[in-house]
């Protein structure tokens, strides 16, 4: 989980505190493509 929200910081991805780890892990995806 720590490391998910480090490549959110790193992709700087909004709101991801209030995200569970699956919002978190649909979120870095859909960034990443």
């Amino acid at each position: 989980m720590r490391e998910l929200k480090k490549i959110a910081t790193n992709l700087k991805i909004k709101g991801y505190g209030n995200m569970n780890k699956n919002e978190l892990v649909l979120a870095i995806q859909a960034t990443a493509t």
